[in-house]
This record gives C-alpha cells, sequence and structure tokens, in this order.
C-alpha cells in the first residue's frame, strides 16, 4: 500500500535540492517512528548491523569487555559484538527460541559480563523478559535488544520497543517494515544516549563538520531510505493487523497437531512477522512442502557456534538446546497478500504430514505383528521396510539403507531382525539420526550395551527395548 507517485515526487525532490543525508526527511521519519512506537528517541541508520554496533559502542565499555549473545540468531548479532571489541559470550536458548534466562544465571557465576545482547526471534518475546531485566539491573549488566523481528509485536499490550533501554532494528527489504535498501535505526528514551548515538553514527561529530568527539562510523541513513520507509510507516497498522490475522489462523488451526508444533510464545502478541514450525524431521517436510508447490523456508537453521566464521577462542556456555531448535525450525508463508485459499491449502498439507514416519527392519513374524498393528493407527505413515532376505513384500516400498530411509523421512525404524543383527541396525540408526525400538533382547552382550549407551549420549533421540 505504498503510495508510489508521492515516494516518486519526493526522491525526486531530494535529487534536485541534493538533501541525501541529514535531512528534514529524515528527523520527519525518525519523529513518526517514535510516535508509533511510543518511546522517546529514534536514532536511524544505514543498516540493522550499525544499529546493533551503535548501541554497543554507545555503552563505552572497556575494551574486550564480555557481551552475551544468544545461540540462534542472525548472523549480525554476533558481528556487531566482534566488531565492537568486545569479547562474546554464546548463550543457548531455551524452547521457544529465546535465550535462556537461566543458562545466563548459571554463566553469571563463572564470567564477568558487562553486557547482554538479546534477541526477540520470529517476531515473539521471550516470557523470561521481564526477568532478564531484573536479572540485568540486578548485576549491573547493561541490556540492548536486538528487535529487528519484533518491530509491531506487543508486551503487556504495548510495543515491545516503547520502554527498551537499548533496541536496534533492522529495516532490510524483507523485514517487516522493510526499507528500499540497507536501514535501520536505535530506540531509546535515554536523552544522553541518544546524543551519544548520533554523535557516533556520523564519525564523531557533533554539528562542526570537522570537530570529530568520539570514535564512531559513518552510519548515517540517507534520505532515500528515509522517504521510502516514512511512507511505508503510514500504513504500518494495517500491515500489522492483516499479518496478525493470518497468524491466529495458524495458531488456531495447528492447535491439536501432535508431532509437528506451531511456535506460540503466551507472553506477547507477536507481529506476524513468520510462521514457524519445530518438527523433528524438518528438512524431510522441508523438502515435502517444497515439492507440494508451497514457499516454506528454514531461516536459521544453523548456530552461531556451527557458523564457518566461529571465532573458537570465544566463550560458550551450551546445553545442545539451540542446535536441536536451529534444526527442527520451518518457516511457513506468512505475508500481508497471503489469500484464504492459499492458506487453507498449507494448513492442509502440513497436517497431513503430522505423522510418524515409520519403517520395519526384518519382515519376520514380530516384524509382520508391527505392521499389521501399525496398520490401525492413524498417528503413523508406514514408509517401507529393509530385508536383506526380501526383494518385496505386498505393497510396501524396499529401501536399500538408512541413508536412503533417512532421506524419506523415516522417524522411526522398528528392528525385528535377528537378535545378531540388531547392534548394526542400531549402530546405522544412530548414524543417521533415526529414533529405533528394538526388539528383545536388544544385544548379545554388555559390551555392546555399553557402546550404544555412550553413542546415545549425544543424540537426541528416543531409543526403546
Amino acid at each position: 500500500n505504498i503510495n508510489s507517485e508521492l515516494v516518486k515526487n519526493k526522491i525526486c525532490d531530494c535529487i534536485d535540492t541534493k538533501k541525501f543525508i541529514n535531512s528534514e526527511y529524515i528527523i520527519d521519519f525518525e519523529n513518526n517512528l517514535a510516535d508509533f512506537i511510543g518511546c522517546k528517541h529514534v536514532v536511524s541508520t544505514n543498516s540493522g548491523t550499525s544499529a546493533l554496533q551503535l548501541c554497543l559502542l554507545s555503552l563505552e565499555l572497556p575494551r574486550g569487555s564480555i557481551v552475551v549473545i544468544p545461540n540462534v540468531t542472525f548472523w549480525a548479532t554476533y558481528e556487531a559484538v566482534k566488531l565492537s571489541g568486545y569479547r562474546v559470550l554464546v548463550v543457548d536458548v531455551n524452547d521457544d527460541y529465546q535465550l535462556d534466562l537461566n543458562l545466563l544465571k548459571e554463566a553469571s557465576k563463572s564470567y564477568d559480563i558487562k553486557a547482554v545482547l538479546t534477541v526477540h526471534l520470529y517476531g515473539y518475546i521471550s516470557n523470561d523478559y521481564l526477568d532478564l531485566k531484573m536479572h540485568c539491573e540486578s548485576k549491573n549488566i547493561k541490556l540492548i535488544e536486538d528487535s529487528s523481528h519484533v518491530l509491531g509485536s506487543k508486551f503487556n499490550d504495548e510495543y515491545i520497543l516503547k520502554n527498551s533501554y537499548l533496541s536496534g532494528v533492522s529495516l532490510y527489504p524483507t523485514k517487516i517494515l522493510g526499507s528500499n535498501g540497507n536501514a535501520g535505526f536505535v530506540t531509546t528514551n535515554d536523552d544522553y544516549l541518544a546524543k551519544t548515538l548520533k554523535i557516533l553514527r556520523d564519525n564523531g561529530r557533533d554539528g562542526n563538520r570537522y570537530e570529530h568527539y568520539k570514535i564512531g562510523g559513518n552510519f548515517v541513513m540517507n534520505s532515500i531510505q528515509a522517504i521510502y520507509s516514512n511512507e511505508y510507516l503510514r500504513n504500518f497498522d494495517e500491515t500489522l493487523k492483516k499479518l496478525y490475522y493470518i497468524n491466529k489462523i495458524y495458531e488456531e488451526a495447528f492447535t491439536n497437531l501432535k508431532f509437528i508444533k506451531y511456535l506460540k510464545v503466551n507472553s506477547c502478541t507477536p507481529n506476524g512477522y513468520m510462521a514457524i514450525l519445530k518438527c523433528k524431521n524438518a528438512e524431510y517436510i522441508y523438502k515435502e512442502l517444497k515439492n507440494r508447490g508451497i514457499c516454506v523456508n528454514r531461516i536459521y537453521n544453523k548456530t552461531i557456534t556451527d557458523q564457518p566464521g566461529f571465532d573458537k577462542d570465544d566463550f560458550t556456555y551450551l546445553n545442545g538446546k539451540g542446535y536441536e531448535l536451529s534444526s527442527s525450525v520451518i518457516n511457513l508463508p506468512i505475508y500481508y497478500d497471503l489469500e484464504p485459499n492459499e492458506q487453507k491449502y498449507i494448513i492442509e498439507q502440513v497436517k497431513e504430514l503430522d505423522k510418524i514416519k515409520v519403517m520395519i527392519v526384518g519382515l519376520g513374524r514380530m516384524g509382520q505383528l508391527h505392521l499389521k498393528e501399525l496398520k490401525k493407527n492413524n498417528n503413523y505413515e508406514i514408509i517401507g521396510f529393509i530385508d536383506p532376505y526380501l526383494t518385496k513384500f505386498n505393497e510396501l516400498l524396499k529401501i536399500n539403507n538408512y541413508k536412503t530411509a533417512k532421506e524419506l523421512g523415516v522417524d522411526l525404524a522398528i528392528i525385528s531382525s535377528s537378535t545378531e543383527s540388531h547392534y548394526d541396525c542400531i549402530i546405522n540408526c544412530l548414524n543417521n539420526n533415526i529414533n529405533f525400538l528394538v526388539e528383545k533382547p536388544a544385544l548379545i552382550s554388555i559390551e555392546q550395551h555399553y557402546k550404544i549407551n555412550i553413542l546415545l549420549e549425544h543424540k537426541n533421540l528416543k531409543c526403546c527395548v
């Protein structure tokens, strides 16, 4: 709902008058955005990364200070801390993809933390948000919020950005209030911080072009970005209402899913920026939905500590939850122009895939008994079987190996082959991240039990006998 003609006219005026930076267009945008959010100051920047870096620099912490970030976020969160000259402590996330407060409290006992850069991921705000603020206040830790996903999200019926000490936000084109290029902003209610931020974003200057008071950077927004973003902001309420409605339909439709879960955080009213599924076999579900013509994505399906550019000398305080959750994420389509029939089709396809995909290993007497019972249960989808002695069995697909089984989306293997073969079958399941149920006796020696137990300690898998 951008008024293209109005935007074009203002951009032409900007070009004619050469008011590319430090213009009334930028001031107007900052004032309008501050009014919308309800905060005292908005300081515009040329990117979301710049906004986060400005937040960090404005604190004027000693070089090498430790700053906490969550393990699931965009690379810029980590990057901003490193570029600001601070040490990073990566702390894992909780079940809602938000910074784990309990882990942070534990880490505070071992590390001298000066700041926390929390991330409101996927449009949601942590149930522990107020406790996080209290913890930081009690420990004299500065709290910065990466709010790039939550512009328009509410906490206690107010926009989350209204009461932030410092928040950095990206206006990258794919964001909920996307600009026509790289852009961002910082919010604060602190007058001194606002003044410091404005000095730092303009190479440390404060009015006089050739007097520099601080080491800052060239982080100013240009007028064309401000013109476009300001026009977008005029209809932002309408955008939020539509996305809220679409997200609510997803929430209600997916309430009774059994194995796939739709992300919902009770403490907030999300802006509908992202619609998140959590499922164990995410890669398979993702490919299946793609094959059915649905434009799904997997945003942040790799943790910060798993990125090739992560500095191994940085500190970590992890429990594996970040890896588990990033491996399970799928993003469903959610955008202003999503038609009701399109959303209905998406919901139907997700529900159809909400089953445990199982294969039988060994189709002797016990294997056939398991097969008979599985066919009675609508919670299971039988993918096929592995059996070196059979080339076919009724209508079932013969699967040649465990790697292929995983590619076919198998969640569970029921191992009913000979006892002597169980150990190799279990190892193959573990190597391919397949849960398993094995007939008794499970193994033929204590040594095999010990080896399997050691391997299971490092796997997030279900093992049943």
